[in-house]
C-alpha cells in the first residue's frame, strides 16, 4: 500500500510540476502577443529597431499613463486569458495527457511567432547580417 500512495505521490507531483510550466508558458507566450499588439497600436508598425530602442531607453520621463496604458493592454488580458486556458486545458479531464501538451505548446509556439511578424522581428533577423556597400559609396 505504501508503495502505491507514494507512486500517486510523485504523479501527482509530477502533473503540478508540467502544469505549471505548461501554465508559464502561456502566460509568456499571451504576454508576447498582446505586447507586441500593444506596441503596433500605440506606436505603429515601425521596425523592430523601435522596439529595441524603446526597452533599452529606460523609464526615465515615461508617463505613468503609458505603463497603466500597457498593464491595462498587455499584462492584464495576457493574465487573464493565460490563467482560463490553463484551467481548461490543463484541468484534469478524461482526456490523454498529449492533447493538451500539445495543445499549449502549439498555441504558444503560433503566439510568439504571430508577436515576432507582428513587431517585424523576422525582417530585423533578416536584414542584420545583410552587408551592404552604402558608406563606401
Amino acid at each position: 500500500m505504501e508503495i502505491k500512495e507514494k507512486r500517486q505521490t510523485g504523479d501527482r507531483i509530477k502533473r503540478i510540476f508540467s502544469n505549471s510550466v505548461l501554465g508559464l508558458l502561456l502566460l509568456v507566450a499571451f504576454l508576447g502577443f498582446y505586447a507586441a499588439w500593444w506596441y503596433v497600436r500605440i506606436y505603429g508598425r515601425i521596425g523592430f529597431d523601435s522596439v529595441i530602442f524603446t526597452l533599452t531607453g529606460g523609464l526615465g520621463g515615461v508617463s505613468t499613463d503609458l505603463i497603466r496604458s500597457f498593464l491595462l493592454g498587455a499584462v492584464l488580458p495576457a493574465v487573464l486569458t493565460a490563467a482560463a486556458l490553463s484551467v481548461l486545458l490543463l484541468w484534469p479531464w478524461r482526456w490523454k495527457r498529449w492533447l493538451p501538451v500539445t495543445l499549449c505548446l502549439a498555441l504558444s509556439l503560433g503566439l510568439l511567432v504571430q508577436a515576432a511578424f507582428n513587431v517585424e522581428l523576422v525582417s530585423y533577423v533578416l536584414n542584420s547580417n545583410r552587408t551592404t556597400e552604402l558608406y563606401q559609396d
